[in-house]
């Protein structure tokens, strides 16, 4: 379960990591999207200037024909004038030639006028045309902001999918970290189980099971005290540390006598017979000069034997830590 805890943990780191590139991608798009959208917001800003310019031409080339119709009209009536006078004065020819021209004068200035006229409705014709062209490019920008619009809010979707995503993989791992604290929890309580299992199975009963049990507990203890006491000493300043610690290692010791326990240790140059094999536990191994067997050199941590009270039965509960020296071929 717990292979498959961090199996399924990779996965989904792996997941993650993708979730992340996507998001970054995403957050690339949507920001190359809104630069696009500012341009042609731009541009559609500049469009519509320009057709405000060009209305505006327009308004002004319609001033100037009404203000040159009004000039055309007033020399048709002068015409007209003339005319008259020329029917009732036909008589002086002075005034018949000065009329007349007068008359072709008139004329030249209204065929200038019709040219200006003509020229004037090609203008507008112009106008009209580029006015088409700019409400055709003014509705093709609102189109592409229309897409671009819709592309935003697809980018959008996806990242808060991304963000789903991403918070359930921070569940999951909250969850097989959870896992493993069970495992981490369950794995000591399996250890208790197997050394009060142990104690159980050497015991001659149940009651001296339940000694030896809480005897390792102890010795375990002891052992700890014994490494304090030999980091502290020879400080000065943790004199009376070292007294108390002394003290409190004697009340387990007594204890430990009360229920028929006793620690051992083993002289230096004992010989390892296969007694003495089975109690104990060598740490470190020298090898030194020719001499009959192998020898104990010293004893690290001292050994303790339960002699389970009056049953005549000894149980050990943990062996001698030594060094031997193994002599030289």
């Amino acid at each position: 379960a717990a292979a498959d805890a961090r199996t399924a943990l990779q996965e989904t780191q792996f997941a993650a990591t993708a979730a992340r590139k996507a998001l970054h991608e995403s957050q690339t798009a949507v920001l190359a999207a809104r630069a696009a959208a500012e341009e042609l917001s731009a541009t559609i800003t500049t469009a519509g200037a320009e057709l405000l310019a060009i209305q505006e031409n327009l308004s002004q080339s319609r001033a100037a024909t009404a203000v040159e119709d009004g000039k055309m009209l007033a020399q048709q009536q002068a015409l007209e004038t003339l005319e008259l006078q020329q029917t009732i004065l036909g008589s002086k020819i002075r005034s018949w030639e000065k009329r007349e021209a007068a008359v072709a004068s008139a004329e030249a200035k209204l065929q200038e006028k019709e040219v200006a006229k003509v020229s004037l409705r090609q203008e507008w014709q112009e106008i009209e045309m580029a006015r088409d062209a700019a409400q055709s490019a003014l509705t093709t920008a609102l189109a592409a902001q229309s897409t671009l619009a819709g592309e935003s809010a697809a980018l959008q979707a996806r990242l808060e999918h991304l963000r789903r995503e991403t918070d359930g993989a921070e569940a999951l791992n909250s969850k097989v970290t959870d896992l493993r604290q069970q495992q981490a929890e369950a794995g000591r309580r399996l250890e208790y189980l197997n050394d009060r299992l142990a104690g159980m199975s050497e015991a001659p009963d149940p009651n001296w099971g339940t000694v030896h049990t809480l005897a390792r507990s102890f010795i375990k203890k002891l052992d700890l005290i014994d490494d304090l006491i030999a980091h502290l000493s020879g400080q000065p300043e943790s004199t009376a540390t070292l007294e108390q610690l002394s003290v409190f290692r004697c009340g387990l010791l007594d204890v430990l006598k009360e229920y028929s326990i006793e620690s051992y240790s083993l002289e230096p140059g004992t010989v390892i017979d296969v007694a003495a094999r089975k109690r104990i536990q060598i740490v470190e191994s020298l090898s030194e000069g020719s001499h009959d067997g192998t020898r104990i050199v010293r004893t690290y941590r001292p050994g303790y034997v339960c002699l389970n009270g009056d049953l005549g039965i000894s149980t050990l509960l943990r062996k001698a830590d030594v060094a031997v020296s193994i002599p030289l071929g």
